[in-house]
């Protein structure tokens, strides 16, 4: 069964690593896509000058890990376009969303898949604490 995660992945750090490796440890998970934010996209409430490190370098710094099997980059600011394209069984988002939940454009894509949201329970940092060291 294909995996799903979908972020920003910018300023790659321990928290982003735990949250993977995580995800491709849940029961059912088969070759992990993690799909990301393009740099038109990328949120604005992360930070002036952000993304750090532009879409072509996020990629390939996911890519090199050896729990991730495909990255993919969205066309916009959610995971949508990589649940439509990819249908995963699962769509795995970390523990900061587990209060939140997703947003409901992406609950209604994985329900139309067939996607059963999973939320990892891993340790939470944050990229835009970080940020500030950059600049």
């Amino acid at each position: 069964m294909i995996g799903l995660c979908h972020g920003c992945f910018d300023i790659f750090h321990y928290g982003h690593l735990l949250h993977l490796q995580a995800a491709k440890c849940i029961i059912g998970c088969g070759p992990l896509i993690v799909s990301i934010t393009d740099d038109a996209h990328f949120p604005k409430h992360k930070g002036a000058n952000r993304p750090v490190f532009n879409e072509r370098q996020r990629a390939a710094m996911l890519i090199a890990l050896d729990v991730v099997d495909m990255v993919f980059i969205c066309r916009g600011s959610t995971g949508i376009e990589a649940i439509r394209q990819f249908k995963p069984k699962l769509y795995i988002k970390g523990i900061d969303y587990r209060t939140t939940g997703i947003g409901p454009e992406e609950a209604a894509e994985c329900k139309a898949v067939g996607a059963r949201v999973v939320y990892t329970n891993t340790e939470k940092y944050a990229s835009g604490d970080l940020a500030g060291f950059f600049k």
